[in-house]
């Protein structure tokens, strides 16, 4: 039987946390059956993917949460702005009468 590490690995960037964590232990299962050397390396390479991977997932959340804030950040100051226009022409209709 062919060991799936290699493979696990690539399905990983695709995966969820769970999905993540299970593939890892195929990873883990894939150093008890080849040669101790070859599995170390190549369990280290599964580890670095998966580290790898849910660090991009971390650091695409936090751009979507500055981008979230950014637009309502901008809402606020439209409405801000339309606050003050409304205001400013019921002054300027109370000085015309």
């Amino acid at each position: 039987m062919r060991w799936r590490g290699e493979e696990a690995c690539k399905e990983l960037r695709d995966s969820d946390s769970c999905g993540s964590i299970f593939l890892l232990l195929v990873c883990l299962g894939g150093l008890y059956k080849q040669r101790r050397d070859e599995g170390v390396w190549r369990f280290g390479g599964c580890v670095a993917c998966v580290l790898l991977s849910m660090a991009l997932r971390n650091t695409q959340q936090q751009q979507q949460q500055q981008q979230q804030q950014q637009q309502q950040q901008q809402q606020q100051q439209q409405q801000q702005q339309q606050q003050g226009d409304s205001e400013s022409e019921a002054a300027a209709t109370a000085l015309v009468v």
